[in-house]
C-alpha cells in the first residue's frame, strides 16, 4: 500500500506542477508568484509555455528512466535503447525550446 501511495505521488507530482504553471503562466513575473512558486521558473524564459515546463518534464524524464531500469532489468539491450531515446528526447527539447535564460546553464 505504501509503494502504491509513493508511486501515485511520483506520477502525479510533475502533472500537478505543470497544471500550476499553466494556470498561473500570466503571473510568472509578479512578486506573489516569485515568492510562492518562483523556484519553478526563476531561471527559465517565459516566452513559451514549453520553456516554463522544463522542471516538470525533467521530473517525467527521470521517472521514465527509473521505470525503464526497473521493468526492463532482464533485457539490457532494450534498457539501453530506451534510456538513450529518453535522453535524446530531452536533448532535442533543450536544443529546440532553449528554456534557460542564460546559455551557460
Amino acid at each position: 500500500m505504501i509503494a502504491f501511495v509513493f508511486g501515485a505521488i511520483s506520477i502525479l507530482l510533475p502533472f500537478i506542477t505543470m497544471s500550476t504553471i499553466y494556470e498561473r503562466r500570466r503571473q510568472v513575473k509578479k512578486r506573489t508568484w516569485l515568492n510562492r512558486w518562483g523556484m519553478l521558473t526563476e531561471e527559465l524564459r517565459s516566452k513559451n509555455i514549453l520553456q516554463l515546463y522544463y522542471f516538470p518534464l525533467f521530473m517525467y524524464q527521470r521517472l521514465m528512466i527509473a521505470g525503464i531500469i526497473v521493468y526492463l532489468y532482464d533485457t539490457p539491450l532494450y534498457q539501453c535503447l530506451a534510456v538513450g531515446i529518453c535522453n535524446m528526447s530531452m536533448i532535442y527539447y533543450l536544443v529546440k525550446v532553449r528554456p534557460f535564460k542564460s546559455e551557460s546553464q
